[in-house]
């Protein structure tokens, strides 16, 4: 083309570029916004899919300990909730305990096991309910500076 209009120069004129310019970052722009406040929401839901996980396992270790328990005796004072889990024969299956730094310990003999470091001490209890025991357990959990909560219940009544 150029051999046709000798005097015409081949290229882009500045506003030409500063235009393409403006349209992509204004297009960025956007995609970084969407991008991350779906990461946000998206760590959100893994954190509360992953305490849901946490909760269930724990739920069903306490299940299994209270299905062979003739006996639970809870106790608690300002600084620890506890469970005591006793078999026919009067041995201990295990102690479920809440301490006040946030964490739920499972005591087997001489060894101690932290199920989870992330109980919320004031809503978490155990309490008697007749022949029963309720086990109330939340966890809690900090994402993206917001808290995300959860909560679950179980009723265990000792073989007799």
């Amino acid at each position: 083309m150029f051999f046709l209009f000798p005097n015409k120069r081949a290229g882009f004129t500045l506003v030409e570029m500063i235009t393409v310019l403006a349209i992509l970052g204004i297009t960025i722009g956007f995609f970084y916004t969407g991008f991350s406040l779906n990461w946000e929401t998206m760590d959100h839901f893994i954190s509360r899919a992953d305490l849901g996980q946490e909760m269930d396992l724990i739920m069903d270790k306490i299940a299994e300990d209270g299905r062979f328990a003739r006996q639970i005796d809870v106790s608690s004072d300002n600084n620890t909730k506890e469970a005591e889990f006793i078999d026919p024969d009067g041995n201990s299956l295990g102690v479920y305990a809440i301490n006040n730094a946030g964490e739920l310990i499972l005591t087997r003999g001489n060894n101690n096991y932290i199920l989870s470091p992330k109980v919320d001490f004031l809503n978490s209890n155990f309490e008697k309910n007749g022949k029963a025991v309720v086990f109330t357990l939340a966890l809690t959990d900090l994402v993206w500076n917001k808290q995300v909560n959860l909560s679950s219940a179980i009723e265990i009544f000792p073989r007799n």
